[in-house]
């Protein structure tokens, strides 16, 4: 729950006199080095309020650890059981259970953290963990960025947490989190293991908020703060949207978990209203999951594209995230290479400044907050990973401020789907960087462990019907 919602249920399970109390609770809920699992675990609390709390019933985790998987190379696959809801109808209860995945990618020692090669604050993603990885970039922190809006009272003003996620990223590398936002997905993408599932339930803000919580009570000692945060796991995060903002608000706010916007990553398949409704409500940054060029084959691996096509996607992008040195239209594909790679020498490709004509006040709220999008592409052999693919997303891109990158893909049972070798995905990239995009190359992590992304999931047996849909 946010703040507010918290100081409301303080007032009404504890008594009115008791609403300032949330702002203590909140922070042994999520503050640094608290991460309180019961009302033992705090200090500094009257134990008239303590007691009141324990009367409530009131649950500290709505998560219960199953099981850790460790990867050869550190990756952590933590499994989850999800609770039963007493208050639910017993008809509803078994569809309420189930284990959820989330995955911890910490960094590598002399390779600068876990998702490194990322590049940027907030772009390492992972269905699972590999998402974590891709540039080798670095850039200043989110100075000027507010905190969450639209929270007050007792809880007091905000500011950006950024000084502090950039020194503990400082001391031990970036250590990123992949959350899941639901059991199962609905979304149907071929070459995801998740899909295979099926969607079984969403999971609330609280279930999404605990994985973080979790991960850090139970890893701090190990390897350090977690710096980052992608919603990158199982299930479609924008399906979800209501708990997933909840949660950005909770994970963003500075007196709570004080993860940095810039460094906390939703991704999505492209559901384009929830993507602006997205971008209206939250500051955390926004990943597109695009993996192909064209509509025909989109539409085969990506189901959602039958809904929204590429164009649309596009057009969303460009209200959204508008390059405001590089016209949207209006000038020619050579010109417009030209200036974005003068744009990328001169480092400042993705700085979003004023807004155009034209521009909706989404546009510009955008603007005033958000530098860029993540493009996320995931190479499959002989599916999309042609030239002609790497030029024509070169097109798609022009005039919106993005970073792009290049998804190794990671082979599960039941997929006829096969990773790109190495060298077509080396010479997509450079059709990429020479058209002046900011393009990352990500490499796997955890796919021993099935901890990669999109392998994430529990799929019992494999039926002929779903060897039968992985066939593109």
């Amino acid at each position: 729950m946010s703040y507010e919602q918290l100081e409301d249920w303080v007032a009404a399970e504890c008594g009115e006199e008791h609403r300032r109390r949330a702002k203590v609770l909140w922070k042994w809920l999520y503050r640094d080095g608290h991460w309180a699992e019961s009302a033992d675990d705090m200090a500094g609390i009257s134990r008239s309020f303590l007691s009141l709390l324990a009367s409530s019933g009131a649950r500290f985790s709505s998560l219960r650890l199953h099981s850790v998987r460790t990867a050869a190379d550190g990756t952590k696959k933590v499994l989850f059981e999800l609770s039963r809801d007493a208050d639910m109808p017993l008809s509803d209860r078994p569809r309420r259970l189930g284990v959820v995945e989330t995955v911890l990618i910490p960094h590598r020692p002399g390779r600068g953290g876990g998702g490194e090669e990322e590049g940027e604050e907030g772009e390492e993603g992972s269905s699972s963990g590999d998402e974590a990885e891709g540039g080798a970039m670095s850039r200043s922190g989110v100075s000027g960025v507010s905190g969450v809006s639209g929270v007050s009272g007792e809880h007091g003003s905000r500011s950006s947490s950024s000084s502090s996620s950039s020194s503990s990223r400082s001391k031990g590398g970036r250590n990123t989190v992949c959350v899941s936002t639901q059991l199962g997905c609905a979304m149907g993408c071929q070459f995801c293991f998740t899909a295979k599932m099926g969607l079984q339930r969403n999971l609330t803000a609280g279930e999404i908020v605990d994985q973080v919580v979790q991960i850090r009570r139970l890893f701090a000692d190990e390897v350090g703060p977690v710096t980052n945060v992608v919603f990158m796991g199982m299930g479609e995060p924008l399906h979800n949207l209501p708990s997933v903002l909840t949660a950005c608000t909770t994970l963003l706010d500075p007196l709570g978990a004080h993860c940095s916007p810039a460094r906390t990553t939703v991704s999505t398949c492209g559901l384009v209203p929830e993507m602006v409704e997205f971008s209206r409500h939250t500051d955390a940054s926004l990943a597109l999951s695009l993996h192909a060029t064209t509509d025909e084959v989109r539409d085969r691996i990506m189901p959602i594209n039958k809904k929204h096509d590429i164009k649309s996607l596009f057009s969303c992008l460009s209200d959204l995230f508008p390059n405001p040195v590089v016209p949207r239209v209006g000038r020619g594909e050579e010109e417009v290479g030209r200036r974005e790679e003068d744009r990328a020498a001169e480092g400042e490709m993705g700085e979003v400044g004023g807004s155009g004509e034209g521009h909706t006040s989404t546009t510009t709220l955008q603007q005033s907050r958000k530098r860029h999008v993540f493009i996320e592409y995931l190479m499959l052999d002989g599916v999309n990973d042609s030239l002609e693919d790497a030029q024509r997303l070169v097109t798609l891109t022009a005039g919106i401020a993005c970073k792009i990158n290049l998804i190794v893909f990671n082979p599960h049972p039941g997929t006829a789907l096969q990773p790109t070798p190495l060298p077509q995905v080396l010479a997509f990239q450079d059709v990429l960087v020479k058209g002046g995009r900011k393009a990352y190359l990500r490499h796997s992590r955890g796919d021993d462990e099935m901890a990669a992304c999109g392998q994430l999931g529990q799929v019992p047996r494999l039926t002929e019907k779903n060897r039968a849909a992985a066939v593109v």
